[in-house]
């Protein structure tokens, strides 16, 4: 009879712990999350300026920053374009100013030149507040430019005094071409 109760004991045991492993499988649930947004006008359109240049440019031995060079790479825009129902203007506007040096109190005239071919062929000269336009289409659209500096005509860096700090800054503004 002992054996009788301890053998119903241990199947109950072992059956009940089969019981409640199976009852958390079967009643496993997981969730999904659904994210979503809704584009603002404004954010339609968005602008990545890239600098690809970091090292300082040797103004007076680099010939492509010379006027009669082809310029000196310094980094790139991309214009990417959303959930368009039709064709859109769109303008990246440049504004600098001239290279300076603090130390020197001196500066130089330099121009920038915009190209759709990242090795430097062609492109087209911009003098700050000059712009690069272009119509995005329907849907999805991406524009890309890459920029170069170099000095303007007549200008001449072997009449300076010796600086390591010269700077500029170009600010990119996009804005839709109404």
């Amino acid at each position: 009879m002992k054996k009788v109760l301890v053998l119903l004991i241990a199947f109950a045991i072992v059956g009940g712990a089969f019981l409640f492993a199976n009852d958390g499988i079967v009643e496993n649930s997981n969730t999904l999350n659904v994210t979503g947004y809704i584009l603002s006008p404004e954010k339609l359109a968005e602008l990545d300026v890239n600098q690809t240049l970091t090292e300082p440019i040797d103004i007076v031995g680099n010939s492509d920053f010379q006027e009669d060079g082809n310029g000196v790479l310094i980094g790139n825009w991309v214009v990417s374009t959303y959930a368009h129902v039709g064709d859109e203007g769109y303008k990246v506007t440049y504004t600098y100013g001239d290279l300076e040096s603090a130390s020197t109190t001196q500066s130089l005239e330099y121009k920038i030149v915009v190209h759709t071919d990242p090795t430097g062929s062609g492109g087209v000269d911009k003098a700050t507040g000059g712009s690069t336009e272009f119509v995005a289409g329907e849907g999805e659209t991406t524009a890309k430019r890459y920029v170069r500096v170099k000095l303007v005509e007549d200008e001449d860096p072997t009449l300076l005094d010796p600086a390591t700090d010269f700077t500029s800054t170009i600010t990119l503004n996009l804005t839709t071409n109404l």
